[in-house]
């Protein structure tokens, strides 16, 4: 990845913290009585229920049905921002596999020289952006997080009902519920994060192959493909290791360790395992 790509998602990433954490501090300004109503059970008379967790359990089930529009405006809240920050996400990666695109077709112009064509027929964003491949993995992550409301809100919903409910349990008061608002949101912000990273480096490597399928189907430009484990990831994959330097089959395939095929690195019909983190990466060599 070049330093303009990791530039772009240092942005990227500032903005997803910024709207996390606007999210956060609306769901908590817009809700203040509410959270108060929810401390204020406290005071409710439970005094038949004997048993401090019983007592503190009827006490979340009767806030949870009281409260009920309270959590589904400020899931609302937390899906909005993951809406933002999926189209954010959606519109830096097309720029992402623009780059890496015409990266690729200077690399092969490059070890052409003047054996190469005279003029190149480059690909629009628009058509490059409808190539945009996700997994099966990204897809459901994207809805999760806003790109489908409904889908999101039953997500969300489901969190908060946890968060609120350890908290009324550990009679946290109001500055325990805002604090787990702000768990609850942190949480979403490091999942749109690992989306981000992780479909950042899957565009990059698809507009890499974009350009060298361009340069085979145009031109009958003949390359090998290289496999290159960048080895920044903080856990690196003792299969993408053994990957580093290895070419791709006749068939254009990359086969790991574990039998898995691949066009490049992260490429969606990877599993998830092989491709959250990733940061591997490849590149063509020409073949004369």
């Amino acid at each position: 990845m070049d330093a303009q790509t990791r530039n772009v998602l240092r942005n990227l990433d500032r903005f997803l913290q910024s709207t996390y954490k606007t999210a956060a501090n609306d769901a908590i300004r817009e809700n203040r009585q509410a959270l108060q109503r929810i401390v204020d059970y406290e005071e409710t008379d439970y005094s038949y229920t004997q048993d401090s967790r019983q007592r503190r359990e009827r006490i979340f089930q009767d806030v949870w049905r009281d409260e009920a529009t309270t959590f589904y405006a400020m899931a609302a809240i937390v899906v909005a921002a993951g809406l933002v920050a999926c189209k954010r996400i959606k519109n830096t990666n097309t720029a992402i596999l623009e780059r890496n695109y015409h990266l690729t077709i200077g690399s092969l112009q490059h070890q052409l020289g003047q054996d190469g064509p005279r003029w190149w027929n480059f690909l629009p964003r628009d058509e490059l952006q409808s190539r945009i491949q996700e997994s099966a993995f990204t897809k459901v992550s994207f809805n999760r997080l806003g790109f489908n409301s409904h889908k999101a809100k039953q997500y969300i919903m489901k969190r908060l009902q946890s968060q609120m409910m350890q908290s009324i349990l550990a009679n946290e008061g109001v500055d325990g519920l805002q604090a787990r608002i702000r768990r609850l949101t942190r949480s979403s912000y490091y999942d749109a994060r690992r989306i981000a990273r992780t479909e950042a480096m899957r565009c990059a490597n698809q507009g890499s192959y974009e350009a060298g399928e361009q340069a085979y189907r145009e031109y009958g430009i003949r390359t090998r493909k290289i496999w290159v484990h960048t080895d920044t990831a903080k856990n690196p994959r003792d299969d993408h290791r053994a990957m580093n330097g290895v070419a791709a089959g006749d068939d254009g395939y990359f086969v790991l360790p574990n039998e898995e095929r691949a066009l490049y690195p992260l490429d969606p019909n990877l599993s998830a395992e092989q491709s959250i983190h990733c940061s591997c990466t490849f590149y063509y060599e020409v073949i004369r």
